[in-house]
């Protein structure tokens, strides 16, 4: 396969517009590719021309709907249940129509959908129709918090196009197919006007929508690895199975890492044929099959999938085969990381935000390095300002200043252009551009004392038992630290009777080892073990992360008990 030249990202050029740049130039390469259950060795490439050409049609479809302006430059949610290729086609051609899109996951509660689709002034609801009911729900409960007037002002539902209206040809399409291209003329976004909303995942709040511009995007587009990973011959195949588009991770999988970097993207096949059906379920046994089926050589997962497959042999032996592994999206419990790199499979660190988009330059740094891969090192285009934290370990709060090369979504550095984004690192002891996330600053455990406690650490080795679900250290303003341990429900029904007692007892030695890397002021003592109820279950952001603040103030009265 030839070299491949990404796109040119002079000024600053829309995500629909380099699509057409990449088409133009490799029409033929593939951009996605799946296996069928019912043909699992034949392999379905899905070509650049193919992709781009169902944009151009969700574009269409979309300027048939109701009240639709091309120069308006409507804001639009989209709620969808979709296949990644109806996803895709939808991301592009919302943005091809002249919409201002709002990409935000169905997992939120109606309480903060409404939230996110008032604060950014949504006049329509793209849905799927398994997402029907909850949409119009939304929308009535808009209407009813008096943002909308469903006589003047509606908020409107409508569906997206189907798989059948957006791939005719699916898998087989060639120029010789007809085709008429998105033709209308939209009111385009300027460089610095808002282009598209994605939401911070909620994991310290309520969900907040971020606003991005054609410059932002562009800067996501402008990376190490993507020109790094652009000169493989032949190209990776990156595993990008069940990661939600709506989510940051998604965006630079599925949009620009095959555009800037000519990666093909493995994906599960499209399977929602009729109204009712769902997406194909990701799950660790179907993620494993697609990706050795489709031949990967590379993948992207976020540590809880990791972690689970390091416990099969068959599963290490295959992860052990790709050119690395990238996890995203949280920590990886330290001997758990251990066990896996050191079975061979090369782990890379990926350090993002909402706000940032990628910013590691995703070495496979454990090749050189012992536990490398619990370290990440950032972009070098990017202009890193480190914020000491003064507990004597070289702790530090990372923010990102605006530069030529990067513009971050959110500027909340007081008198600079800058992003502050609460998360702190450690640096390597003798690798000074390497540096480990421990947690954030919201997170760090201030005792009555004046001594400052990250949790990350220890709670990362008492999430590693097999019993644990859920874990959060507590201690603020308090004399000693404790720990709130969310138990599988598995777990608690094998220990039957008094299963919290003997549940604190099977963790003491594992809580033991946390107290090992901790200094003697974050020592957690046996009567400051709280073990969760199933009554009240630790608060999950969509994600799946536990939400700290809230966990707390549920279990407020049992923690002032102690």
């Amino acid at each position: 396969m030839a070299r491949y030249t990404p796109p040119s990202l002079r000024a600053c050029p829309t995500l629909h517009d380099l699509a057409d740049q990449v088409t133009a130039l490799y029409p033929d390469r593939p951009y996605f590719r799946y296996t069928e259950d019912d043909s699992p060795d034949t392999i379905i490439p899905i070509s650049n021309l193919e992709v781009n050409r169902a944009s151009h049609r969700a574009a269409t479809a979309f300027s048939e709907l109701p009240g639709y302006n091309p120069a308006s430059r409507e804001t639009v949610a989209v709620i969808i249940a979709a296949d990644t290729l109806v996803y895709y086609a939808v991301f592009l051609g919302a943005l091809r129509a002249g919409f201002v899109p709002f990409f935000i996951s169905p997992r939120n509660p109606v309480l903060v959908l409404v939230d996110l689709i008032s604060k950014t002034g949504c006049t329509r609801v793209l849905a799927t129709p398994t997402l029907g009911p909850l949409c119009q729900k939304v929308a009535s409960e808009a209407c009813a918090t008096g943002t909308y007037d469903q006589a003047k002002n509606p908020l409107r539902v409508d569906f997206i196009p189907t798989l059948a209206t957006l791939y005719p040809y699916l898998a087989r399409e060639s120029f010789d197919h007809p085709f008429r291209p998105f033709f209308k003329t939209i009111a385009a976004a300027r460089p610095d006007d808002v282009y598209l909303y994605l939401h911070s995942s909620g994991s310290t709040g309520f969900p907040k929508p971020i606003p991005h511009t054609r410059k932002t995007m562009a800067s996501w587009c402008n990376r190490d690895y993507l020109r790094s990973w652009s000169t493989h011959s032949p190209p990776f195949c990156l595993a990008g199975l069940g990661i939600p588009m709506f989510h940051t991770l998604g965006v630079c999988a599925y949009i620009t890492t095959p555009m800037m970097a000519g990666s093909c993207l493995a994906i599960f096949p499209p399977i929602v044929k009729t109204p009712e059906a769902m997406p194909y379920a990701a799950t660790l046994e179907s993620m494993l099959t697609h990706s050795k089926r489709a031949k990967c050589t590379a993948m992207i997962a976020v540590p809880s999938q990791v972690q689970e497959w390091g416990q099969s042999e068959e599963n290490l032996a295959y992860l052990k085969t790709l050119r690395f592994v990238l996890y995203a999206g949280g920590a990886m419990v330290p001997k758990v990381g251990d066990f896996i790199s050191e079975a061979g499979v090369k782990l890379v660190c990926v350090y993002g935000a909402t706000e940032l988009g990628c910013v590691s330059n995703l070495e496979v740094i454990s090749e050189r390095l012992h536990r490398g891969w619990m370290y990440t090192q950032f972009d070098s285009g990017l202009a890193v300002k480190w914020v000491d934290q003064e507990d004597g370990n070289g702790t530090a709060a990372v923010q990102f200043m605006a530069n030529d090369d990067h513009i971050p979504a959110v500027l909340n550095v007081p008198g600079e252009k800058g992003f502050a984004t609460s998360d702190i690192f450690t640096p390597h002891p003798t690798e000074p551009k390497l540096w480990k996330s421990v947690g954030r600053i919201d997170s760090v455990i201030v005792l009555v004392t004046g001594y400052k406690v990250a949790p990350g650490p220890m709670e990362d080795v008492i999430g590693a038992h097999r019993y644990v679900q859920g874990v959060i250290m507590f201690g603020n303003s308090r004399l000693t630290v404790g720990v709130l341990i969310e138990p599988r429900q598995a777990t608690l029904e094998a220990l039957g009777e008094d299963a919290s007692r003997k549940l604190a007892d099977e963790l003491w030695p594992t809580i033991e080892e946390a107290n090992a890397v901790a200094p003697d002021f974050a020592q957690i003592s046996r009567d400051m073990v709280i073990v969760t109820t199933p009554e009240k279950p630790l608060p999950r952001a969509p994600k799946g992360t536990v939400m700290t603040k809230a966990a707390l103030r549920e279990y407020e009265a049992e923690i002032d008990a102690l």
